[in-house]
């Protein structure tokens, strides 16, 4: 990427004596004339705020966006949500706000900004997903003229959806039986050190994928699989039960989690990591996450 390239050079400023000859070493695109760090300002964290904080105070949002305006601001987009990891975190409302705020001018702009966070921070599979980056994003957006009403609504559904179970909050307790008839709560069956918790459906092709790749798993004993069926189809869920690994703990809710939007699922499964007290460590995981937790 070469804005990243840039972005470094600019914030470390290792190899050359100042940002100005950086810049004749790596010619900033035309129509995206980054800031310049001044020379006063050493430290390595400071110029990173001072990049993120004025990275798109000289890009024009205003005119027609075309595809060749759009691949610019979609590269930045990139760039400018890695520069995240090199500041403080209290620092990221401003930064997000500074862009929206540039981008509000033209509804258009505003409306292709809030789609790539959506494609960048909030999709699954995206190496750069992070919630915590979404949500910042969605606040700004429940308040932006450019999206309209209904643009409004659905960034206050999903910000209300992506503040519910974060991890450092107690998971959100509901009924259940377990597969041996028992009846219980989820609070209840937190009985490891970890539990990893998979909502489910059973009818969920990709539910099914993702169980036959946690059995395959080495586990540590420390981590206890908890699959719950939250589709409040009991006939189902009693056929199809027994199916699954006997060292599992297996339960149906019994209260409808989903309609009292409890808890929000974009998609099944949805794999939560919650320690013994019931407090969240990792919301809507993957295997591959799991893997790489130390427990």
């Amino acid at each position: 990427m070469k804005f990243l390239i840039i972005l470094f050079v600019c914030i470390l400023n290792i190899a050359a004596s100042s940002s100005a000859s950086a810049a004749g070493q790596y010619s900033y695109p035309k129509d995206f004339p980054l800031p310049k760090v001044p020379d006063s300002i050493s430290d390595t964290l400071k110029r990173a705020d001072f990049v993120a904080t004025h990275f798109w105070d000289n890009f024009d949002f205003s005119g027609n966006q075309s595809d060749d305006k759009n691949t610019l601001i979609e590269q930045a987009f990139v760039d400018f949500i890695d520069l995240f990891r090199l500041t403080a975190s209290d620092r990221l409302p401003e930064y997000v706000s500074n862009l929206t705020s540039k981008a509000e001018s033209n509804p258009e702009a505003a409306e292709f900004i809030y789609d790539l966070a959506d494609k960048y921070i909030a999709t699954k599979d995206s190496p750069m997903r992070n919630e915590e980056h979404h949500i910042l994003f969605l606040q700004n957006a429940v308040k932006s003229e450019a999206l309209g009403e209904a643009g409004r609504e659905r960034a206050k559904y999903r910000l209300i959806a992506e503040m519910k179970n974060r991890p450092g909050m107690t998971a959100s307790d509901f009924n259940l039986e377990t597969r041996d008839g028992k009846t219980s709560t989820l609070s209840g069956l937190l009985s490891n050190d970890y539990n990893l918790v998979v909502f489910y459906d059973p009818d969920c092709n990709h539910c099914l994928e993702t169980m036959d790749e946690l059995k395959k798993m080495s586990l540590p004993d420390t981590l206890a699989i908890i699959a719950i069926d939250v589709v409040e189809d009991k006939m189902t869920w009693d056929n199809t039960k027994h199916s699954l690994p006997e060292d599992w703990t297996i339960a149906f809710s019994l209260d409808p989690i989903q309609d009292d939007e409890l808890y929000i699922f974009d998609e099944m499964p949805s794999l939560y990591l919650i320690d013994r007290s019931g407090t969240i460590l990792l919301k809507d995981t993957s295997c591959t996450d799991i893997m790489h937790t130390r427990l």
